[in-house]
């Protein structure tokens, strides 16, 4: 929660890095995990920080997509990103707020270093990444008021 105490507005767009190993059950490689993500946009960052077109995914994707990788989606359907195992056992379940449909700008990215890497992060957002530069996903906090960005993770 952001409460601002100030005279004047604050601008904030909170997003939590969480790093989920992957694979986590023993056997499987990153080819065996899908990952579910109700998306009707994507984009990717450009070097000066700018949201450019993304790549074309589907709602059900492979995690060694390498589309994937640092990929920021929006314009979500729900408001959670459900992943895990192909066969539907032990699935993770990353939830932005409690109404079902978020905010427009609410957002997930997907990102990992490489396909080496034994992490996977799956990050929920209020906005994309940098929203002081693009303006897409930034709030303002007005003197003497508060806001509040919740995310709830949970084994399916």
């Amino acid at each position: 929660m952001l409460t601002n105490h100030d005279k004047q507005p604050i601008p904030w767009s909170a997003g939590h890095h969480f790093y989920f190993t992957l694979p986590w059950s023993e056997g499987l490689q990153r080819k065996d995990y899908t990952i579910r993500i109700p998306a009707t946009k994507t984009v990717k960052q450009d070097t000066a920080g700018q949201l450019v077109a993304g790549p074309q995914l589907t709602a059900t994707e492979r995690m060694d997509n390498p589309n994937l990788i640092d990929t920021i989606h929006y314009g979500l359907k729900t408001n959670e990103v459900t992943f895990g195992p192909a066969d539907g056992r032990g699935q993770i379940s990353v939830k932005i707020g409690s109404e079902r449909k978020p905010p427009a700008e609410a957002t997930f990215v997907t990102w990992t270093l490489d396909e080496t890497v034994p992490y996977y992060c799956v990050e929920p957002w209020m906005g994309p990444p940098n929203a002081a530069e693009h303006k897409v996903g930034l709030h303002w906090v007005h003197p003497g008021q508060s806001q509040s960005f919740a995310v709830e993770i949970s084994l399916k």
